[in-house]
């Protein structure tokens, strides 16, 4: 279960084998071949801190993938209890915390700002602490798409599919071991009731209060690392059931703690909030609906054209080699393995966002594309020194980026 779940080439916390059906593990997915966080394109195109880069964030962490933290590492869960920073669901922000990440992520700051911080980041190794066991979205954030638009619908697909299967097994958890949900919802409440926007300079997390704690914890105050052991022992007994669960546990929403929170924040602010600074991300949905709905964008996000369908070279597109190409110096690490780009030589800015890289042997691929064609045999009897899957995947992707169009729609 601590085991990294490998697909295309994207890595997924172990526990993915048992929250989402087994066909998951056979999907064809976005190699995002551009999003690395060993070498950070956001850093040269975006100006992200080359320190924390995405990670001016505070994740909403569940009990039970804090319980194989725990299980892994006992002391950095207790480090975080010692803080104030978790909560029987998991790590979840107290009310500055939520406002601080608000504030942040609306002025712009994500990726630049200090307001948030998320405290699982290994500072000494510059990287993410509990990678293996990281939520949905910290697992579906790519900051570059190979498929663009469409690859981002994708992911944010998958992205509420699993948060929410997340949040209905830590409540399923909560229940299991004897937390009064509705009284946990309540304690939340109060304590957005008592709380007043902070006055700068501050930046967190800080956690919760003393008595806030108290309430929410219940029974278990001053036993957090007792109720994280019987966590990952309930994780371990039912891990074959897990999506099951999820599918049919009843989930409850904090409403009256949403209500007041909103109803705090500055007018100058609260306009721009979206879903993502909400303290449960997205409405109650059927999951059974959601892994349909995520399914259904997966199968279309690989589609190719049917056989009677031409497809040719964007007009408005040019192929360049990189080395003869004026391009920011700080993109170059990003290119590495890469000998051309196809560009709208009219656009005012080259960048990640408005270019395709692509490697010296996918440049016949584009040559072939040069005059109008189906995509049926003929491609690979041309072809026949490329993998006829990688060909498939290209294809698709220059597709999606519009680098092939129907020569009808020109």
């Amino acid at each position: 279960m601590d085991t990294v779940l490998t697909i295309d080439g994207n890595s997924f916390p172990g526990i993915w084998r048992y929250l989402l059906p087994e066909d998951f593990a056979y999907m064809k997915l976005p190699q995002e071949r551009h999003s690395t966080c060993h070498n950070c394109p956001s850093v040269a195109c975006q100006s992200f801190r080359p320190d924390y880069r995405c990670c001016t964030y505070l994740p909403k962490m569940t009990n039970f993938q804090l319980s194989q933290v725990f299980h892994d590492n006992p002391e950095s869960i207790k480090r975080l209890v010692h803080r104030r920073l978790v909560t029987p669901e998991g790590l979840t922000a107290s009310p500055t915390d939520w406002f601080l990440s608000a504030v942040q992520n609306t002025s712009g700051q994500f990726g630049k700002g200090d307001l948030i911080l998320c405290p699982m980041f290994n500072k000494e190794l510059n990287n993410c602490g509990v990678h293996r066991f990281r939520n949905a979205t910290c697992s579906t954030f790519f900051c570059y798409k190979d498929h663009g638009a469409e690859g981002e619908i994708f992911w944010d697909k998958l992205e509420t599919l699993v948060v929410q299967i997340e949040s209905a097994l830590s409540q399923w958890i909560m229940s299991e071991l004897g937390i009064n949900i509705e009284m946990f919802f309540q304690s939340l409440a109060d304590a957005a009731e008592d709380w007043t926007p902070p006055e700068p300079p501050i930046s967190g997390p800080v956690g919760w209060t003393e008595t806030i704690m108290k309430g929410l914890w219940q029974d278990w105050y001053h036993r957090e690392t007792e109720y994280f052991q019987k966590s990952y022992q309930l994780l371990q007994d039912h891990k074959h059931e897990l999506y099951e669960i999820a599918k049919s546990y009843p989930m409850k929403r904090p409403s009256e703690f949403e209500r007041k929170m909103q109803s705090k924040v500055p007018d100058a602010i609260s306009h721009r909030l979206s879903e993502s600074e909400t303290y449960q991300k997205g409405d109650i949905v059927s999951i059974e609906s959601l892994w349909y709905e995520f399914s259904a964008v997966q199968r279309n996000l690989l589609k190719i054209p049917s056989s009677g369908e031409e497809m040719v070279q964007n007009p408005y597109l040019s192929l360049v080699e990189l080395n003869n190409f004026s391009l920011d110096q700080t993109l170059k690490p990003h290119l590495e393995g890469y000998s051309h780009a196809v560009i709208n030589p009219d656009s005012p800015t080259q960048n990640l966002d408005s270019m395709v890289v692509i490697k010296s042997h996918e440049t016949e691929l584009w040559h072939y594309f040069s005059s109008p064609k189906p995509i049926d045999e003929t491609l690979y009897l041309e072809l026949t020194d490329q993998d006829p899957q990688e060909i498939m995947r290209t294809i698709s992707e220059w597709i999606k980026r519009q680098i092939l169009v129907d020569r009808k729609r020109i």
